[in-house]
């Protein structure tokens, strides 16, 4: 089999993003012979595959859940792939959500932005603080401090993704004064806890917290992350969430096509 696939973002989580279309049974197969190509350090691989959803394109891996970064970046590279040379919605579906999410990619800029879903809130009862929920994630948040120790998280977000019924839980500490936000995420499919470095999930996840103890209107939220930085735009009326997406950088790289 000839694979052809293309490494985005090398500055951040360095995605191959397989542009061959290849079932779905050979996902797992494939990821891993992928993630094992030293040379390009790949931390993710993602495949794009036709819509069901009515979106344009749908982004799939062999993980349970695409994370909204891979499909922000996902969106980019199809619409450039297909020549697209002028800011374009690019309606983009991805594993583990239910419909397909806006994304607004602009290949002059080299940016792109993705609507979210908007999350439910539970607010924190004793010592517990608040959680937000996307389709795929269980979000809990910490204000400024470390991160505890692998150790702690790891049952915590395995507990916190049972009860809330998510294939992944994170946990999020949010420096509000110095914007800046560290990940750790544990998923089901592995029950592994990794450190994202450029997590949009995530971002979005602090910046619509933010948002709901701020004034309302329309805000714009500067992210600073270990493997980069974006930009959250959060919408509020009423004391409720009416808009939530993330903006940053796509930095795509060579194509290349091997044989497996």
């Amino acid at each position: 089999m000839n694979l052809t696939f293309q490494l985005i973002d090398p500055a951040g989580e360095a995605l191959l993003l397989v542009h061959t279309p290849v079932p779905r049974e050979a996902y797992a197969d494939l990821t891993r012979r992928l993630l094992a190509i030293r040379e390009l350090a790949p931390r993710q691989v993602a495949f794009l595959t036709a819509p069901t959803q009515g979106g344009a394109v749908r982004v799939e891996a062999a993980a349970a859940v695409c994370g909204g970064e891979v499909l922000r970046q996902a969106a980019f590279a199809f619409a450039v792939a297909r020549e697209i040379h002028r800011e374009r919605k690019v309606p983009v579906e991805g594993d583990g959500w239910p419909e397909a999410l806006p994304a607004q990619v602009n290949p002059l800029t080299g940016q792109a932005t993705l609507d979210f879903p908007l999350p439910q809130v539970q607010p924190g009862e004793g010592e517990r603080g608040d959680r937000l929920l996307f389709p795929g994630v269980a979000w809990a948040l910490q204000k400024g401090g470390a991160l505890p120790s692998e150790a702690a998280l790891a049952p915590a977000l395995q507990a916190l993704a049972q009860e809330t019924e998510r294939p992944a839980a994170g946990l999020l500490v949010w420096d509000f004064r110095a914007q800046s936000l560290e990940t750790a995420l544990w998923t089901a499919q592995d029950a592994a806890l990794t450190h994202p470095r450029r997590c949009a999930a995530g971002g979005a996840a602090a910046a619509a917290w933010q948002a709901l103890r701020s004034r309302e209107g329309r805000q714009t939220w500067p992210l600073r992350q270990p493997g980069g930085p974006l930009e959250v735009t959060t919408v509020t009326q009423g004391r409720q969430l009416k808009r939530l997406s993330v903006a940053g950088p796509v930095d795509l790289g060579p194509v290349y096509t091997v044989e497996f």
